[in-house]
């Protein structure tokens, strides 16, 4: 994959994080349900398309309406939807830990730093 495809599909994966951390209606992501209905993401497609990607990306451009997409993010992620949004509902929680990175060499000398992990 060349730098450009690289780029192109982090990009891609930052849209749909932001899609997918926001509310359909806010107002940030107007901009951006206009370029998916009007064919702006398989314009940038940084992937081969199959025919099940094609259908996928032409269902993206249908589909790609806030006022419709609103009532279902509300029903997976309002307070009480469908799917906890707490980190303390998937069991595990986030605390000062230690990394180790193992240096391979006859004496096997390691390197502690303090990161946070989930653990």
């Amino acid at each position: 994959m060349s730098n450009t495809h690289i780029n192109d599909f982090s990009l891609l994966c930052r849209l749909f994080g932001n899609l997918f951390y926001r509310e359909p209606n806010d107002p940030i992501l107007a901009d951006t349900f206009a370029w998916l209905t009007q064919g702006g993401l398989r314009q940038q497609w940084a992937l081969n398309t199959d025919s099940q990607s094609e259908l996928s990306l032409t269902l993206l451009e249908k589909q790609a309406n806030p006022t419709e997409l609103t009532s279902s993010y509300q029903a997976l992620f309002a307070e009480n939807g469908a799917i906890p949004t707490a980190i303390s509902a998937y069991k595990f929680s986030v605390h000062l830990g230690l990394k180790i990175i193992l240096i391979p060499s006859k004496l096997s000398k390691c390197c502690l730093k303090n990161i946070f992990c989930l653990v």
